[in-house]
């Protein structure tokens, strides 16, 4: 007697194949990369490093903070442009790429029912939108262009979250706003060229480029170290790297109070 031996169809074996070349990755790792707190589900289901526990918590803890530290960093900016009655040089970029960021990973947040994603993203979407409307107010040049292609980006997310299932529109929601972190990090670089020109750094609000500092280096520190994941990591080094030459530019020029119009 001859035993039966199974032979793995074609189809069986692209499917292993899959299986050990691409490890599943959760919609919770997708959300990792926002500026805001991750949830504990994406935690645990990376590989963590080998890290003190005392290190670990609190790096879960730092990056929420910091995050914090961003959304109200603009306050200061605002006042002054409130105080002057003009943005001067200032870049509307920072403060659109906070709320629109924020705005599209609340809903992304909203869509999975995950607290530690909607609420810190939801304060921020306030924060972001009222800075928007104080730089709308008294913007000397028109920004209307730039808040319309950020309405279509909320037009859309919101679309989606609305007419798609959940596991549909999560994941293009996700990658969204993966891009709109890396944006709102390097947003504070949109008046590079203005800087170096001047040789002023009066378009460029240091409190911000600060917090953009510490809120990539947490994040960045917390996928690397923590949660082991390069979707968390990748993005931050690359908002870090951003960071770093903003407060290079500080450094070289001074810290200079924005410059009304003339």
């Amino acid at each position: 007697r001859v035993a039966a031996i199974h032979l793995p169809s074609s189809r069986e074996e692209k499917q292993s194949r899959a299986q050990d070349v691409l490890p599943p990755v959760s919609l919770a790792t997708i959300a990792a990369l926002t500026t805001g707190p991750i949830s504990l589900a994406c935690a645990e289901a990376a590989s963590a490093a080998a890290v003190p526990a005392s290190v670990a918590a609190a790096l879960k803890v730092l990056p929420p903070a910091c995050f914090f530290f961003l959304q109200v960093s603009g306050l200061k900016t605002v006042a002054q442009i409130k105080k002057d009655k003009t943005t001067g040089n200032l870049s509307a970029l920072p403060f659109l790429s906070l709320a629109t960021n924020c705005i599209v990973w609340s809903l992304y947040g909203g869509l999975l029912s995950d607290p530690t994603v909607f609420f810190p993203n939801f304060t921020g979407a306030l924060f972001g939108l009222y800075y928007s409307k104080v730089f709308l107010q008294y913007s000397p040049t028109s920004i209307v262009p730039q808040v319309l292609t950020c309405g279509a980006i909320v037009a859309g997310c919101a679309g989606m979250a609305a007419t798609l299932p959940v596991a549909e529109a999560a994941p293009y929601i996700g990658y969204t706003g993966c891009t709109l972190a890396v944006i709102l990090m390097a947003s504070p670089l949109a008046t590079m060229a203005t800087v170096i020109k001047d040789k002023s750094t009066a378009a460029m609000p240091f409190v911000t480029s600060l917090a953009t500092f510490f809120n990539a280096s947490a994040w960045f520190s917390y996928g690397y170290l923590v949660a082991g994941d390069p979707i968390i990591w990748g993005p931050n080094a690359m908002g870090l790297g951003a960071a770093v030459v903003q407060l290079s530019l500080f450094a070289k020029y001074g810290i200079h109070s924005p410059k009304k119009a003339e």
